[in-house]
């Protein structure tokens, strides 16, 4: 499994692969934006594992508009698990890993694995 942490700001990239991560934890404080838009080039790298995490409707927000969202909205539209309080993100998370390290190596790979091919998925 993958884990992204996000601390303060997530943008542009950074935010495509918090897309690709099977689990997500941000700081409350947390700002996130699909900048390419601004500098003029398409963020095309980073729309399909976006589209796997946001729906078309809010990424076609906020990946034509470049416009910054907040921790709240980045869990309410699914790129985001868990909201942490500032500094907690890594006390928020250690559970969740726990809870990882429960099942069996093999399982839990071959879940993610099953997931990926059911939702016709590959990253």
């Amino acid at each position: 499994p993958t884990i992204a942490l996000i601390h303060k700001g997530c943008f542009g990239g950074g935010v495509g692969y918090a897309a690709a991560s099977d689990i997500v934890v941000a700081e409350e404080k947390s700002s996130f934006s699909i900048t390419e838009v601004r500098l003029g080039i398409t963020p095309a790298p980073i729309l399909l594992p976006l589209l796997g995490a946001v729906n078309a409707r809010h990424l076609k927000r906020y990946a034509m508009t470049g416009e910054a969202f907040d921790a709240d909205i980045a869990q309410k539209i699914g790129l985001v698990h868990e909201i942490a309080p500032a500094g907690e993100v890594d006390t928020v998370i250690e559970p969740i890993i726990d809870n990882l390290l429960k099942g069996g190596p093999l399982a839990v790979s071959k879940t993610k694995e099953i997931i990926n091919k059911i939702n016709n998925k590959k990253f």
